[in-house]
C-alpha cells in the first residue's frame, strides 16, 4: 500500500476519531442536563412538600387538599423516574460511543504503526538498492 493512501486513509481515522469524540460531548452535555432536570425536580418536590407541611401546620386538612397533594407528588414522581430513565439511557449510549471512540483511536494507532513499517520498507529497499549499485560499482572497479 502507497504512503499516499496510507496518508488519507489516517486522515479519515483521525476525522471518525473527533466525530466520535465529539458525539461524546454532546452526550456528556444531555447527561449533565437530564441531571440538572432531575435536581430541580427534587428541589421543587422538598419546597412543595415543605410549603404544604406549613400550610397544613395546625389546621385540618380536607380531603381535596390530600388529593390534590397526591396527585402533585405523583405527578413529580413520574417526571423524575422519565428523567432517571432517559438519563440512564444516556449514560449507555455514552458507554457505547466511548467505546466506539476507543476503537477509533486504536484503528488510527493501527494505521500510523503501519504507515511508519511501510516507511521503513520503503527506506530499506532504497538502502538496498543503493547497495547493489555501489556492489556493482566495486566489482566493476575490482575488475579493471
Amino acid at each position: 500500500m502507497r504512503i499516499d493512501s496510507l496518508n488519507s486513509i489516517i486522515k479519515l481515522k483521525e476525522w471518525r476519531k473527533e466525530e466520535i469524540s465529539i458525539q461524546v460531548k454532546n452526550i456528556q452535555k444531555l447527561i449533565e442536563q437530564h441531571e440538572q432536570s432531575i435536581r430541580e425536580l427534587e428541589d421543587e418536590f422538598e419546597k412543595n412538600l415543605a410549603e404544604f407541611r406549613r400550610n397544613t401546620l395546625n389546621k385540618v386538612v380536607t380531603a381535596e387538599a390530600l388529593r390534590m397533594q397526591h396527585d402533585y407528588v405523583e405527578h413529580l414522581t413520574r417526571r423524575v423516574k422519565e428523567q432517571k430513565d432517559a438519563l440512564m439511557s444516556r449514560i449507555e449510549e455514552l458507554k457505547e460511543t466511548r467505546s466506539r471512540l476507543t476503537e477509533a483511536q486504536k484503528e488510527e494507532k493501527l494505521v500510523k504503526k503501519l504507515k511508519t513499517k511501510q516507511a521503513d520498507r520503503i527506506v530499506k529497499n532504497i538502502r538496498i538498492e543503493e547497495q547493489k549499485v555501489l556492489d556493482d560499482i566495486s566489482i566493476k572497479r575490482y575488475r579493471r
